[in-house]
């Protein structure tokens, strides 16, 4: 969940403060949800409901770069 933020707060660097991610929570069973929580706001999101279509991309690419770093691979093939 932190490097994942850590990922997508990078990649998003040039967005407000506002549009970054403060907490990011994955799901840990089937039919939960991913939330997250923008900096400064106290509520929690539904992250495919309040993501704008790139910023889901970013997401995904995100959680994908924090389980090559998490199990240290030593490269990953992306093709788009």
């Amino acid at each position: 969940n932190d490097k994942s933020k850590e990922y997508y707060n990078i990649i998003n660097s040039h967005d407000p403060d506002f549009e970054k991610i403060e907490m990011l929570a994955m799901p840990t069973s089937t039919g939960q949800k991913i939330k997250l929580k923008f900096v400064g706001s106290t509520k929690e999101d539904d992250a495919l409901h309040v993501l704008s279509e790139g910023h889901l991309k970013v997401l995904g690419l995100s959680i994908l770069l924090a389980k090559v770093n998490n199990e240290a691979l030593p490269f990953i093939i992306f093709d788009i």
